[in-house]
C-alpha cells in the first residue's frame, strides 16, 4: 500500500487563495489517494506608531483573525473528507513565507500550492513576493496558481 501524497495548500482567504484552493481541489488532489496540509499563516498588524493604551487591540484582532480561519479550515476539511481525502489544518503566527516553509518541512509535503497575490511593484519592492520567496526556497515543487 503507498503513502498518500501530501499537498501542501498555502491559504489566505484572498481572491487568489480561493482560486488556488479551488485548482486543487479540481485539478491536483486524487480522491482518495491524497492528504491535504491547509495551512494559514496570521501576521499580527504592526502599526507605524503604536500607543501604549492600544495594546490589547492587536492581539484582540489577531484572535478573531484566527477563530475565523478555523472555521473556514473546519468547513474546508469537511469538503475534502467528503471526497475521502484526509486534510490536516495549521493556522500560525508569523510571516506566510516562515509558516509556509515550516510546515512544509514538518508534514513532510511533497509539493505547495499557492496563489499569486498581484502585488504592485512597490509592494513587492517593500514586502517582497511570498510566492517568489517561497519557489525559491522550499525543498519541493511549488505551483503558484495565478
Amino acid at each position: 500500500l503507498s503513502e498518500r501524497r501530501k499537498v501542501l495548500i498555502a491559504y489566505d482567504s484572498s481572491s487568489s487563495g480561493d482560486y488556488a484552493l479551488q485548482w486543487a481541489f479540481d485539478g491536483l488532489i486524487q480522491d482518495g489517494n491524497d492528504h491535504v496540509v491547509l495551512v494559514t499563516a496570521v501576521e499580527q498588524s504592526q502599526p507605524l506608531i503604536r500607543f501604549n493604551f492600544n495594546k490589547g487591540e492587536d492581539e484582540i484582532r489577531t484572535e478573531i483573525q484566527k477563530v475565523t480561519i478555523q472555521a473556514v479550515h473546519e468547513t474546508l476539511a469537511s469538503l475534502f473528507r467528503k471526497r475521502d481525502i484526509s486534510c490536516q489544518s495549521f493556522i500560525l503566527e508569523g510571516d506566510a513565507r516562515d509558516v509556509i516553509l515550516e510546515v512544509a518541512d514538518k508534514t513532510r509535503a511533497d509539493c505547495i500550492v499557492m496563489g499569486a497575490r498581484g502585488l504592485n511593484a512597490v509592494h513587492r519592492a517593500v514586502l517582497g513576493s511570498a510566492s517568489l520567496f517561497i519557489t525559491q526556497e522550499a525543498q519541493v515543487p511549488v505551483v503558484v496558481v495565478k
